[in-house]
């Protein structure tokens, strides 16, 4: 039975359409992509070189504590076992939300630096270069399955196959029901493409999660009898568990007699079918001969909704909002070419989602001319061999211009503040929150109960490695920190790229 227990969030998308509009080329200035001047490896460069295949699989809006490895009560068998058979990434960020987590992940760099540092940011500057071009250039075959929300609506050089990937399969926007594949109500847009051609009603009934997995699984057994031995990068970008809630009945009796409360039931039988698949595509690599060579990264885009079946727990907050629960995300990477020294391993070394663009790119024996400057790092050997990484800090996010009222100010210092958020060594720095926000919420199996903070000042310092549940704000009593960190968000505000906000629509 399929059901829907809870509204997409179209807001994001709608306020985004103004200004999407024929933005892109006007700052853009980017010629198409031509695949056919690509350079393709021959097998003998293939195999001489050690060009290993790149599997990045996102789930969307999954929890901190809905995988079993986390002690959830979802049942996720193959992402456990796949966790244990790599490496753990406990101390990894990335946005609070799906479209800037995407946008860091495919141009290795902040938010402020593409000029769409806001929450609302559900498309990508054409004068971006993305990860999955410089991967084609190196002689990856790219392949997109599933969510882009990047753009594409209002123009198709946004789509991902003039964005780097040789094929897409899968949507543009950021939800959509999981069987209609509509943007909305059943009177609403189709948004399913194979590549820049819609085909949703082809797969009206059929559920996002199968039809995904059936075309990675397409793809991987394709490549694998390619004559030659190009390497293959291929992004599964899943829908689950992104609300709407529905999922297939045989999957939510999984838990009928075991979870009560319906949304968090469907919402992890949802993560339990989405579990199945990547075991499928999994086994797909390995019957195919791809596995031996292949990197998996496993990552989640932001923290779960609680209020539509997810769980942060223990960690505070949710989607949305920059505390632990919404930007700290589950991830581990596995691959046979590890290491037995790592394999089984939990690294708590600070990562990013912008990270991957560079440690791609090194797996990938590729370069960096032509890009922007990125704001990630190489972390291969600190994943690989457990070495200390480069990254020292994160800025999480900074908007300029709203400032945060004087409550909570030190001796005038902070009169007034950006809407901030950093994260340097073990210290992390809020700024412009709403003073009573980030709630810790137990799921409903413990309850569902809601714990809120208290009046904790527009001002909040935490010692995360300490207080990882962010409890105790030092920001009162620990201001030489407090100062040392305002004064690195100055550093940052100094690079803001405004070209993006300052260039106005066309609008037809």
């Amino acid at each position: 039975m399929r059901r829907l227990r809870s509204v997409c969030l179209y807001g994001t998308t709608l306020l985004c359409v103004f200004f999407l509009s024929h933005l892109f080329v006007r700052f853009g200035g980017r010629e198409k992509n031509d695949v056919s001047k690509k350079y393709v490896p021959t097998q003998r460069e293939s195999r001489e070189s050690g060009l290993p295949n790149i599997v990045f699989i996102m789930a969307d809006d999954l929890g901190w504590g809905d995988v079993g490895y986390h002690d959830s009560i979802i049942k996720t068998p193959n992402i456990d076992r796949l966790a244990s058979e790599g490496v753990k990434l406990e101390n990894y960020y990335g946005s609070t939300w799906c479209a800037p987590s995407r946008l860091n992940l495919m141009t290795g760099r902040y938010r402020i630096h593409t000029g769409l540092y806001g929450d609302v940011c559900d498309f990508m500057a054409l004068s971006e270069t993305t990860v999955a071009e410089k991967l084609r250039e190196a002689g990856y075959y790219t392949a997109l399955v599933g969510k882009w929300h990047l753009g594409g609506f209002y123009n198709t050089e946004c789509n991902p196959p003039q964005r780097g990937f040789d094929t897409f399969f899968g949507y543009l926007g950021g939800c959509h029901g999981y069987y209609t594949h509509r943007r909305g109500g059943p009177r609403a847009k189709y948004d399913l493409f194979a590549n820049d051609t819609a085909v949703g009603p082809d797969y009206e009934g059929q559920y996002s999660t199968f039809i995904f997995t059936k075309e990675a699984q397409r793809i991987v057994e394709q490549h694998s009898k390619r004559p030659t031995e190009q390497p293959l990068f291929l992004y599964l970008s899943y829908q689950a568990v992104h609300t709407p809630l529905e999922v297939p009945e045989e999957y939510e009796n999984i838990y009928k007699n075991v979870i009560e409360d319906d949304d968090r039931r469907i919402y992890a039988a949802m993560t339990t079918c989405m579990d199945e698949a990547i075991g499928n595509v999994t086994e797909t690599l390995k019957s195919t001969g791809l596995w031996e060579n292949t990197v998996l990264i496993f990552s989640s885009d932001n923290g779960a909704t609680p209020s539509g079946g997810g769980s942060n727990w223990p960690l505070r907050g949710h989607k949305g909002v920059w505390y632990e629960g919404g930007i700290r995300l589950v991830s581990f990477v596995t691959s046979p070419l590890l290491t037995d020294q790592v394999k089984g391993t939990v690294n708590n070394e600070l990562i990013h989602m912008t990270d991957w663009f560079k440690t791609m790119l090194y797996l990938a024996k590729g370069n960096l001319k032509g890009t922007k400057p990125l704001d990630g790092y190489n972390q291969w050997e600190t994943i690989s061999m457990g070495k200390t990484t480069d990254r020292k800090e994160i800025l999480h996010n900074l908007i300029p211009g709203d400032q945060a009222d004087t409550e909570g100010s030190i001796d005038g210092f902070f009169d007034r503040m950006p809407f901030a958020t950093l994260r340097v060594g073990k210290w992390k720095l809020l700024t412009g929150n709403i003073v009573n926000e980030g709630s810790w919420t137990k799921p409903a199996e413990m309850g569902f109960h809601i714990y809120g903070p208290g009046n904790h000042g527009s001002i909040e310092l935490y010692n995360i490695e300490e207080d990882p549940e962010e409890r105790n704000n030092l920001a009162q009593t620990n201001t030489v920190k407090l100062r040392e960190l305002y004064r690195t968000l100055q550093r940052y505000s100094a690079t803001i790229n405004k070209d993006v906000l300052q260039v106005e629509p066309v609008v037809e």
